[in-house]
């Protein structure tokens, strides 16, 4: 199921909905009133907390994607009813604003150079282990925020990354065992000022500046990912494609990932790691082709949507 977190218009209150793609187009459906309106009897005990974020989903584990699942079958049983709710707590996606799915992560854990390609752009070698760094909660804003140009910056780049969603706190995990600490995926951009990069030579600040993080469109669970690491990765700018890969590419998997990093670092539920960007950016085009404002950034992920963010 593909979960979203959105507010509606002129209000700030998020909310938790999951996507429906029907005849009539994308639709959002919020998650609470509904259960409110179908489940009858002994399926109200199984109804999701009023007020409850994507965090709070995950925590909640199989429950709370078995509650999930039990309105979208009474949505598809009974389209009638469902179509008269339409319209005041089923909308077309463009009739909301979507927010990130995660809005304050406890941690944001970057792998660098972990594609092949990407490597070979720089004409780097393939790295022996994951070379981690971070981002902070500051960098997150949703689909369709503007990535905001830092004043000091003249060499704002992209990259089209899959981020990973720790849906199982967990430490010391096994690889075989990795991908049952997945909660979810979604697409993230790891906004970077390469001039930052090159004048401090490491990543902080160079990657950590508000509005540094677009991530979304929503949370895709695993049950509709049977591989991330066959997923396509494309990213355009204005249009022009600029990046085309395949998670195949990736040098460290997802789960081998997870197990690197929990050997000594404890993951939390909503804990994201963003597993590198394929070749493609701009600082490794000839000549440098970076963002200015005006621009339109738009990445797609197999099987989890489109993230599109405008430059200021």
């Amino acid at each position: 199921m593909k979960m979203i977190s959105f507010s509606l218009a002129n209000r700030d209150e998020r909310r938790l909905g999951v996507v429906l793609d029907n005849a009539t187009g994308t639709m959002v459906a919020e998650i609470a009133p509904l259960q409110r309106l179908f489940f009858t009897g002994a399926e109200r005990e199984r109804m999701l907390p009023e007020h409850l974020d994507m965090i709070g989903f995950l925590a909640m584990g199989e429950e709370a994607q078995q509650s999930v699942a039990l309105l979208l079958d009474h949505l598809q049983a009974d389209p009638t009813n469902a179509s008269r709710e339409q319209g005041e707590f089923i909308r077309p996606l463009s009739a909301v604003r979507v927010r990130p799915p995660i809005a304050k992560p406890g941690k944001i854990i970057c792998i660098g150079l972990n594609y092949r390609d990407h490597c070979a752009e720089q004409n780097k070698p393939i790295p022996s282990s994951p070379l981690i760094f971070a981002k902070y909660a500051n960098t997150i804003i949703g689909p369709g925020d503007p990535i905001i140009t830092p004043p000091l910056t003249q060499a704002l780049d992209y990259e089209t990354e899959l981020a990973v969603v720790i849906g199982k706190a967990g430490k010391g995990i096994s690889e075989a065992d990795a991908l049952n600490y997945v909660g979810g995926y979604m697409i993230m951009n790891d906004v970077t000022a390469r001039d930052f990069q090159r004048q401090d030579g490491q990543f902080v600040r160079a990657k950590t500046q508000d509005s540094f993080a677009p991530c979304g469109p929503w949370l895709t669970t695993t049950d509709e990912i049977a591989d991330a690491q066959n997923l396509s990765v494309d990213g355009w700018v204005n249009g022009e494609p600029r990046q085309h890969s395949n998670t195949m590419q990736m040098v460290f998997g997802v789960a081998y990932l997870i197990s690197y990093i929990s050997a000594g670092i404890s993951l939390e539920v909503g804990d994201i790691i963003i597993t590198g960007t394929p070749g493609g950016v701009g600082e490794h085009m000839n000549p440098p082709r970076y963002l200015k404002p005006g621009d339109l950034v738009r990445m797609e992920i197999g099987g989890l949507g489109r993230l599109e963010n405008p430059v200021s």
